[in-house]
């Protein structure tokens, strides 16, 4: 399902706000953030992406995601 996430430290700035909702909150307006563009953040704060695709017997849906996302970036 959709909802509101909250995300400390990383980089982002204070008080970015990522994506929107129509006005009664049911639905994405716009460009979303994506499960993949979260794992991407998260792991683009942790460890260099571009080894992790590089070790053996990683679940094929892990790497997928990797590929799919785009680290959020700080500031806004």
């Amino acid at each position: 399902g959709l909802g509101p996430l909250l995300l400390y430290g990383a980089g982002m700035g204070r008080g970015v706000v990522r994506g929107r909702s129509t006005r009664d909150g049911a639905q994405p307006d716009g460009d979303g953030v994506t499960i993949p563009d979260l794992v991407a953040t998260v792991l683009e704060t942790l460890v260099d992406r571009t080894q992790v695709r590089l070790l053996e017997g990683l679940p094929r849906s892990l790497l997928a995601t990797l590929g799919e996302g785009r680290p959020l970036t700080p500031g806004g």
